[in-house]
């Protein structure tokens, strides 16, 4: 995937003005102000993943817009719309509610497998719980929109150099 570069105002956690800082995040890669320095550098596929019994007591969603009568774990650097397209072109956005908020799509697991809710998480978090049906994802025909993996680094300092770490 090519590295794209674009500023924002994602905070990085506990960052000081080192020019080696640096945290990853999925995200979008607009954000308002210039804070730091986006570089996109994976996509992983994301499912919307919530148990089998949370889906036999609250329905499963057939559509995006459905999400929006569900329980829904959110990322804190993600509130607002979730964009999806579908391979047609067709395009839905719904703004999810919830009762997790979390940074840390790890967090997010127990709570999902204890069936309080839907989540949309990357596979590479999920992956096991999927093959063994402890998860089922949804929404299948649906991909989100502008979600990668993002290298962030204070604006005012050049970004690392590709395959570099701790010079």
């Amino acid at each position: 995937m090519p590295v794209s570069r674009s500023t924002c105002a994602c905070p990085t956690r506990g960052s000081t003005s080192s020019p080696t800082d640096s945290t990853s995040r999925y995200a979008s890669p607009t954000c308002p102000t210039a804070r730091c320095a986006h570089a996109a550098c994976h996509r992983s596929r994301h499912a919307w993943s919530p148990p089998p019994a949370y889906l036999a007591q609250h329905g499963t969603p057939q559509h995006p817009a459905d999400l929006a009568h569900h329980a829904c774990f959110l990322y804190a650097n993600a509130i607002g719309a979730w964009h999806f397209r579908k391979a047609d072109g067709e395009e839905a956005a719904v703004r999810p509610t919830g009762p997790l908020i979390t940074d840390n799509g790890d967090a997010m697991t127990p709570a999902l497998l204890a069936g309080l809710g839907i989540a949309r998480l990357p596979d590479f978090i999920i992956d096991r719980e999927l093959a063994d049906g402890r998860l089922v994802e949804i929404l299948g025909d649906w991909s989100p929109m502008n979600i990668a993996l993002h290298l962030l680094t204070p604006a005012q300092f050049p970004a690392p150099g590709a395959g570099r770490a701790g010079d």
